[in-house]
């Protein structure tokens, strides 16, 4: 690309929510239903007291409502769009953003992550899904002005959470790596994501802990922001598309998908393209594998993704789904790629 996309302003905590401008101007929160973040909401409202607050729910799912809210709020020229949320709702999030960005060009969208790993947050791509498909808009236009991580929020998740989410995140780095998107310039930032992961961090030691600590949550939100980073500027790859397929046709989970899908992706990677990770420099491939591997047996209702690659009627179908998706034309290796779950 000739270009990269990047958000501009990151921030932690506190002295995070401080890049917020305080302003009488009138701001626009949005938030999920499944966790009380009235004491966030209470604090910005200390630099902005002039809040409107929407609460998304079933909403998320279709966008002719997503347009009604839109359409309905009590204003159209705030200062600030400020999400607090995981993916669907900050993907909805720079819906409105663009809506309203119409109308007023100095609007900003602050996101402040309540899941991480996806990243959405530092992504300019939008995924809504709908009953009847996926709808997938990627244009800078939605690529958020500022991101916080508040760690208060995020030492509450479910640590089983955060690791599939990392599993996604260092996903987007790797397949970064094997698009016809990327540069050298990509490619050192998703590598050495990969390599600090698993230099700073015992997964399986907190696959079974209770709670992560502080230290370690700041090193996943690095690499969300940095899988985001990665997929914004290149898009994503086979593991993606056959996990969207998945998704489809099982209801189950993205990062639980991905999680299922990303240790065939890198044996097809690796017997079709001899030495590819060792010339990249990648040396922690084994370990990536070993990770995904060891989490798979976390998945909830598994049963219903081993189904998909034991009945051959239905790999086929998977298959067909996959090669629809945008996902599967960025990969940009050797191998003949309707194979890919063929490989022992």
């Amino acid at each position: 690309m000739s270009t990269q996309n990047f958000v501009t302003k990151l921030g932690f905590n506190r002295k995070g929510y401080d890049l917020i401008e305080s302003s009488d101007k009138k701001s626009l929160v949005l938030t999920g239903q499944s966790i009380n973040l009235n004491e966030n909401i209470d604090y910005v409202r200390k630099k902005i007291p002039n809040l409107d607050h929407i609460t998304i729910s079933n909403e998320r799912n279709c966008l002719n409502k997503i347009e009604k809210l839109i359409n309905n709020l009590p204003s159209s020229d705030y200062k600030n769009i400020i999400v607090f949320g995981g993916g669907s709702i900050i993907d909805i999030s720079k819906r409105f953003f663009v809506s309203l960005k119409k109308k007023n060009s100095d609007l900003k969208l602050v996101v402040i992550p309540t899941l991480i790993g996806s990243g959405a947050e530092s992504s300019m791509t939008s995924i809504i899904n709908t009953p009847s498909e996926k709808i997938v808009v990627s244009d800078n236009g939605q690529m958020p002005n500022i991101v916080i991580y508040d760690t208060n929020i995020l030492k509450n998740i479910n640590s089983n959470e955060i690791i599939f989410g990392s599993i996604d995140a260092l996903t987007h780095c790797l397949e970064s790596t094997t698009s016809f998107l990327t540069n050298p310039y990509l490619n050192f930032f998703s590598i050495q994501t990969i390599e600090y992961f698993f230099k700073e961090i015992d997964f399986e030691k907190l696959v079974s802990a209770k709670s992560i600590s502080e230290e370690d949550i700041y090193k996943f939100c690095i690499v969300s922001f940095n899988g985001g980073l990665a997929q914004n500027n290149s898009g994503a790859g086979l593991c993606h598309a056959i996990a969207h397929a998945a998704e489809a046709l099982t209801s189950i989970r993205h990062s639980r998908c991905i999680t299922y899908f990303l240790k065939p992706t890198l044996e097809f990677i690796e017997h079709n393209n001899n030495n590819f990770f060792k010339n990249m420099n990648l040396k922690n491939i084994d370990k990536l594998k070993h990770m995904a591997n060891y989490c798979k047996k976390n998945i909830e209702n598994i049963d219903l993704l081993d189904s998909l690659i034991s009945d051959q009627h239905k790999k086929n179908e998977l298959i067909l789904l996959a090669k629809k998706d945008p996902c599967w034309r960025l990969f940009n290796l050797k191998g003949k790629k309707d194979n890919i779950l063929d490989i022992n």
